[in-house]
């Protein structure tokens, strides 16, 4: 799967993925899916910006996307998925572990902002 999911629009700013990974404490940037569909990481450096994936939330993909991992990953309680500017990705994902390990209702407040809910597959 190619890392960019749908191209951005002229002066749109991009939307990138952070997973963080509850047992760790450790929030990466989503860079793809691997041939076996495995998520694929890197940490949420600027100096990897070229590497997240980017996404489009209001996009078919997006959401097709969010269905499969989940499907995929079936015991998700160790994996939570945030959508965040690219420009802020490296401050929310700092933000995120911190509040993940010493949580304030600020912190919660903004995780939730930015969380992306898992898909009710009782709809389908």
């Amino acid at each position: 799967m190619a890392n960019r999911m749908t191209p951005p629009a002229e002066g749109q700013e991009k939307d990138v993925l952070l997973v963080l990974d509850k047992q760790q404490g450790k929030v990466s940037a989503v860079k793809g899916i691997d041939k076996d569909g495995n998520l694929q990481t890197v940490p949420p450096t600027t100096g990897h910006g070229g590497e997240f994936m980017q996404v489009d939330k209001n996009s078919d993909v997006f959401s097709n996307f969010i269905s499969n991992f989940y499907r995929k990953y079936q015991d998700t309680s160790e994996l939570e998925l945030f959508s965040v500017k690219a420009s802020e990705a490296e401050w929310d994902a700092k933000a995120i572990e911190d509040n993940h390990r010493n949580p304030t209702p600020e912190g919660d407040k903004r995780a939730e902002m930015l969380r992306v809910p898992k898909p009710d597959f009782h709809e389908f």
